[in-house]
């Protein structure tokens, strides 16, 4: 018999929440469980059960799962109860009780754990919206709100709002300071808020004059390769031949997967705060032409540049070219499928589905004060020896930070994993920035590996050993830069809070992760060198 079979995810949100007075007996409670009393111990699972679940269902994605591993989780607390030394640290304990058994339920059924994506579209509404249609866009677009928030984030949105605990209960369960709880409702509130400023339901949307069906980004890290990644996709869907290449030739082509640029105090603007017209130059080796209108609101004519880059954006959806540009969202690249008499209909970071229109006059009107906007098209392809050679040439004058491609306070190459992990060490790196940085150098490097192996298949025989040497290094690279990125999830949390982060740890990683890039570089240069 399943002893919490009557949980209901629909009613969670009628829940109400434990009374403080018994949260302070549940060491009572415990004390008779482990004398034997099967009702006490009932008890503390009638309190738990929703909790439990809860947690069970974000990482297996299925309610009968979900059940099933609360139940184990349960009969085995009560097994091994004798063993908790303080049995006031009985919440935190049951949830890694309840952690480990999903992970012997997913092993058992071979299941990919799931996000807290799948969760009914009932439990967002108390009311009904203006239509089915509407109702559903909503809860798909607050779910993905959801999603980019990192998992223990998730937890505390679950527990408090969905499952009606109080802060000092989420706390006892997730064994962590109700301080900490707080802050991490607070930062998951202003992030929700970001996430949907520029949501709508398309019923409500203006009817888009132009639109290029089927464009997106293609998701990652790395905004800018992901909305080029999009574009080409397009164009390969609509028989270009050309436009059929790989991430990692992308990354690597461009020059893109072997640079690093981090800023004094490791703040997130070093994955896109660098000079980046020689990836339009070097794209053009693997058959992608990226042309558009770039401008500053410092310039006189600045006006007249967002005029112009509304101008040309709209020539090019009408000839079906793809288009993207900067910071139509938050401070990122996003693709262009569509525009209408206000302005442009725009995918990418933190709106899959979607969102526009965004004013073509309030483009680079922002604090960074940017506009960049391009244009994707392919053009006949360099050799490929030409297209490693030429990446890694550029990949190796951007780590000597010249001022041509490096701004004052940012340092590129080998050196940069030095900057980043005396910050570290001192206290000084800002921790979102620092969780970003994580996220794009870690995917980078990954694709570095990936267009190194693409590369010795291209140019068999060339310099073998030379790529193998160079995948050795720096598959060492993103291992460490990966390991950091693990030790620092990027929460996805307020980046206008002034909180630093201070890891030795990760400080040593990154002095391994710069040895090895160093090496690297070495290699890359004899590969020039042997081309």
């Amino acid at each position: 018999m399943r002893t919490c079979r009557s949980f209901n995810p629909i009613t969670a949100l009628s829940r109400k929440p434990i009374p403080e007075h018994r949260v302070d007996d549940l060491k009572t409670l415990l004390e008779r469980a482990l004398r034997g009393d099967l009702e006490a111990f009932g008890e503390v699972v009638s309190r738990f059960q929703g909790s439990v679940i809860s947690l069970a269902y974000a990482k297996l994605g299925n309610w009968h799962d979900a059940e099933d591993a609360a139940q184990e989780a349960f009969i085995t607390a009560y097994r091994t109860l004798k063993d908790l030394r303080d049995l006031e640290c009985f919440p935190g304990w049951l949830r890694r009780v309840a952690l480990t058994a999903c992970n012997r339920s997913v092993r058992r059924a071979k299941l990919p754990t799931t996000r807290f994506d799948e969760a009914d579209n009932g439990l967002f509404f108390a009311g009904d919206p203006a239509s089915d249609g509407e109702r559903t866009e909503l809860c798909d677009a607050i779910l993905s709100a959801l999603r980019s928030l990192s998992p223990a984030y998730r937890d505390c949105m679950r527990l408090h709002y969905l499952e009606g605990y109080s802060i000092k209960e989420v706390a006892m369960f997730l064994g962590v300071p109700q301080g900490t709880v707080k802050r991490r409702l607070h930062d998951s509130r202003k992030h929700l808020q970001r996430h949907m400023i520029h949501y709508a339901p398309r019923a409500r949307r203006t009817k888009m004059t132009k639109e290029l069906d089927g464009l997106t980004w293609q998701c990652g890290w790395t905004s800018h390769m992901a909305c080029i990644k999009g574009c080409l996709n397009y164009l390969h869907d609509h028989g270009s031949r050309e436009a059929g290449i790989s991430r990692a030739w992308l990354f690597g082509g461009t020059g893109h997967a072997f640079i690093i640029n981090i800023h004094d105090v490791i703040c997130a603007s070093g994955p896109t705060a660098f000079h980046s017209e020689m990836f339009f130059r070097l794209a053009t080796n693997f058959g992608c032409r990226i042309t558009g209108i770039f401008g500053h609101k410092s310039e006189p004519d600045f006006a007249a540049k967002q005029e112009a880059a509304w101008v040309y954006v709209r020539g090019c959806l009408d000839k079906d070219i793809p288009c993207y540009g900067w910071e139509l969202g938050i401070p990122e690249f996003y693709t262009i499928h569509g525009y209408d008499d206000v302005g442009y209909y725009y995918r990418g970071p933190v709106c899959d589905e979607g969102a526009g229109p965004k004013p073509w006059k309030e483009v680079g009107g922002s604090e960074i004060g940017v506009l960049e906007m391009y244009s994707v098209k392919t053009c006949s392809p360099a050799p490929d020896e030409e297209t490693v050679k030429e990446a890694f040439t550029f990949a190796l004058e951007f780590a000597e930070s010249p001022r041509k491609w490096v701004f004052p306070r940012y340092q590129a190459g080998p050196k940069a994993f030095e900057k980043w992990a005396k910050a570290l060490e001192q206290g000084t790196a800002e921790r979102f920035g620092h969780g970003y940085n994580a996220e794009v150098w870690s995917e980078c490097r990954g694709e570095a590996v990936g267009f190194l192996k693409e590369a010795k298949e291209r140019l068999p025989g060339k310099a073998d050993a030379l790529f193998d040497e160079a995948i050795e290094h720096y598959s060492v690279v993103h291992a460490k830069v990966r390991a950091v990125r693990d030790l620092h999830p990027f929460q996805g949390t307020d980046v206008s809070a002034k909180k630093n982060v201070k890891s030795p740890e990760s400080a040593a990683l990154l002095r391994e992760a710069g040895a090895a890039e160093g090496k690297g570089m070495e290699t890359l240069q004899k590969i020039v060198e042997a081309l």
